[in-house]
């Protein structure tokens, strides 16, 4: 397979374009709304990469919180004591991300609080529970 593609406009566009490109690609059909660039395709597709179970778990209490979760919850869920070892539990999701080839991250982290937005929260929970395509 051989893809030439030129393109000029800003940064953001140029981006806009490369992201739309790979996800036609990928195969995400059309009618799959994106959200920040995930598709239930995309979610499903992460779950089934991510290993340990405990990185599963990390990622499916924050899609039943998406409002918001404080991180000494996600901690105390997990049996964890130590921050810094959290940090290790969400470590796989950017391995497997950049595996996957995804760049958006399907939450965020700001002050000790975690949020997702609804779209991607339904859409990682249904991967969990293998309905999603």
């Amino acid at each position: 397979m051989e893809l030439e593609v030129r393109v000029s406009g800003t940064r953001e566009e140029i981006g806009a374009a490369f992201r739309d490109i790979g996800q036609a690609l990928l195969g995400a059909r059309p009618q799959e709304e994106a959200v920040a660039g995930w598709t239930p395709a995309l979610a499903t597709r992460l779950w089934d990469e991510l290993r340990p179970e405990k990185t599963r778990r990390a990622l499916l209490l924050i899609a039943q919180s998406p409002e918001g979760l404080d991180n000494r919850v996600v901690m105390r869920e997990l049996g964890i004591t130590d921050p810094q070892r959290l940090k290790g539990v969400f470590s796989p999701i950017g391995f497997a991300m950049k595996r996957l080839g995804m760049t958006t991250k399907p939450y965020t982290s700001q002050r000790g609080r975690f949020t997702m937005s609804k779209d991607v929260a339904d859409a990682i929970r249904a991967a969990a529970k293998g309905e999603a395509t």
